[in-house]
């Protein structure tokens, strides 16, 4: 006898409303217990058709808690899976409770939420050692005390969502079960529906397994941010990609100033000469084209259209609302943000990734997902350097050269962080010998530095300045130490433009600063780049022309790919030729920003090397 649709339907109606059913359990609360640095938890044998959500109910614990202090990615159990519950949890409105990730400490966090460490550790008094706490360590942080908005919001946003999903897969609607045996029983089938149940069993369990699989992925991907994307092994979605491309490369005054006069006559035809303010354009622009190059060996076929724009909102605009424009992949620049804003919101409008290429402050990034801005901030850039100081020198002899008007200028930013760091360790502060000193160059100069300087360890002299005269004052006095005193110095990524400064007092000094970009010349990929270039332009690659190449590279083949911005996030970071790459949504409605940095140090054997700060 053939089994009707709708009885067919009953049974997979029923077998769902019986496999909830099922799943609720009830739950009986463990009485073993265990305290890890402090912490109580529970520890519970997970026993069939108990889930995390269950488990968040019965023992009222938040369920992103339970997943976070199991390191588990997802909310698949195993029967007999043994999982440590945290007690004596204060579900109130006032609180929340975040898990500390692998080398997180307190003051990781005070840097995601704002909390300072002393109101963390006032939140939790059983913390002995603030830079040394277990992976999976849950903390309580007031509400009260988080400045960073955002990360509350994504948190509360991360736990509505997962609570939702969970509760949604573990509901019963006892309509639809009642229903389904009604219908079973009018038609008198019922032995027939459990005999095909029987024989279909195994085939709804592997339908419900892939089903889950697809769940976990999509809230992974929905509401945790440490899944693993991989673009070099993803496949080739779209092979044909629309480029546009907007620079100001000034052809107009190329041509004029090159405009050769017909009525003198003359048998040498004179140089070619290019517009100053368009060179660095052309630069970039041959870059695209060497990436452009590169990438149809990979099967690509690159549409690529280059527009020529200065500051000209209005022929943005024309360009913009061309037929036919809607049509791009992916929008680079323009670089001036004035004309950036405009082409960002006819992105975001028409859903097109577009990229900042040069500028470090992007505006629109806060309020378009659209937006990519390529160059790290100075904010992250002063927030590493300070880490960096931190975690590698602070038990050198620490000292801070500034300028008189300091507390005014960008560079307390880098101090204050620096402070927060050291002063916030407890070790450090319990030290008899507290190495860390604090100088105006302006008012004490060189003798009042070599005062601080300690001639049996190492002196890690941290200079936060970006102002060019003062660097050229400040730099050739500490060399004349470097001679009697081991010095480390520590600076900023824009002294690489100061070209009135003497090199050789960075090799002297031993100086290291943070930055996106460094080229090793020494690397394979870098010399084989260089030939090509040469060959294909007959002059030399300068930075815009590797940063063009790395960006474009980099984009294209993630469009290709069909990657979201959360999938880049998610990317490991990658060293192209000049660029080190780790980007990181500015915030749930924003764009993305890159964060990755190398650490760039000058030393006296006068060698360039570079060290990856964060994978």
């Amino acid at each position: 006898m053939r089994v009707s649709v709708k009885i067919i339907t009953g049974i997979f109606l029923c077998f769902f409303a019986f496999n909830s059913i099922a799943q609720e359990t009830k739950i009986i609360r463990s009485k073993e217990q265990v305290v890890i640095s402090g912490k109580n938890y529970f520890l519970h044998t997970v026993k069939k058709g108990e889930t995390i959500y269950s488990l968040s109910k019965a023992y009222n614990v938040p369920s992103l808690l339970i997943l976070s202090c199991n390191n588990k990615k997802d909310h698949n159990l195993k029967i007999g899976e043994l999982l440590k519950i945290p007690k004596d949890i204060e579900q109130t409105e006032d609180n929340i409770y975040y898990c500390l990730k692998q080398g997180e400490t307190l003051f990781g966090v005070y840097r995601k939420t704002g909390t300072k460490v002393r109101k963390l550790l006032k939140a939790n008094p059983e913390l002995k050692r603030i830079d040394d706490i277990p992976l999976g360590t849950y903390i309580k942080i007031p509400k009260k005390y988080i400045k960073n908005k955002s990360f509350l919001k994504s948190f509360e946003e991360k736990k509505f969502n997962l609570e939702k999903t969970l509760a949604k897969k573990e509901s019963v609607d006892t309509t639809i079960v009642d229903t389904a045996i009604d219908s079973i029983k009018r038609k008198k089938e019922k032995q027939l529906a459990i005999d095909s149940l029987k024989l279909i069993s195994d085939t709804l369990t592997q339908i419900q397994r892939d089903s889950a699989i697809l769940v976990h992925d999509s809230l992974i991907r929905a509401i945790d941010s440490s899944y693993i994307y991989s673009l070099e092994n993803s496949p080739i979605v779209k092979n044909e990609l629309n480029i546009a491309v907007f620079l100001p490369l000034y052809l107009d005054m190329n041509d004029t100033i090159n405009k050769i006069d017909t009525t003198i006559i003359t048998e040498n035809i004179p140089e070619r000469k290019i517009y100053n303010k368009s060179e660095n354009f052309i630069s970039f622009y041959q870059g695209v084209l060497m990436a452009v190059d590169s990438l149809k060996n990979k099967g690509y076929r690159i549409n690529l259209y280059t527009y020529d724009t200065d500051k000209d909102r209005k022929r943005i605009d024309s360009i913009l609302y061309s037929p036919g424009f809607v049509e791009m992949d992916l929008i680079i620049g323009p670089p001036y943000s004035t004309t950036f804003d405009v082409a960002a919101q006819y992105a975001q409008n028409h859903h097109i990734p577009i990229i900042s290429p040069l500028s470090d402050k992007t505006s629109s990034i806060e309020n378009n997902p659209y937006v990519v801005q390529l160059n790290t901030t100075q904010d992250i850039i002063y927030s590493k350097t300070a880490d960096y100081i931190y975690n590698k020198h602070r038990n050198s002899n620490i000292v801070v050269v500034h300028t008189k008007d300091f507390k005014i200028s960008r560079e307390s930013a880098i101090i204050t962080q620096l402070e927060d760091s050291l002063f916030t360790n407890r070790e450090y502060m319990v030290s008899d010998d507290i190495k860390y000193k604090k100088i105006s160059f302006d008012e004490y100069e060189f003798y009042g530095i070599k005062h601080l300087l300690n001639d049996s360890t190492e002196n890690i002299i941290v200079v936060p300045c970006e102002d060019n005269t003062d660097i050229n004052q400040i730099v050739p006095t500490l060399k004349a130490l470097a001679g009697e005193y081991k010095i480390k110095l520590v600076g900023l990524p824009i002294w690489r433009r100061f070209t009135t400064m003497d090199p050789t007092c960075f090799f002297e000094l031993n100086t290291t600063y943070l930055s996106p970009y460094h080229i090793d010349y020494k690397r394979k990929e870098v010399d084989a780049f260089v030939e090509k270039f040469r060959s294909m332009f007959f002059c030399e690659p300068d930075d815009f022309t590797f940063r063009a190449y790395d960006l474009s590279l980099y984009f294209i083949d993630a469009i290709g790919k069909g990657a979201s911005y959360q999938d880049l996030c998610n990317n490991a970071a990658s060293y192209y030729l000049q660029s080190y790459y780790k980007f990181k949504k500015t915030n749930p409605n924003g764009g993305i920003i890159n964060t990755g940095l190398l650490g760039i140090t000058y030393d006296r054997s006068y060698n360039i090397s570079y060290e990856i700060i964060e994978k």
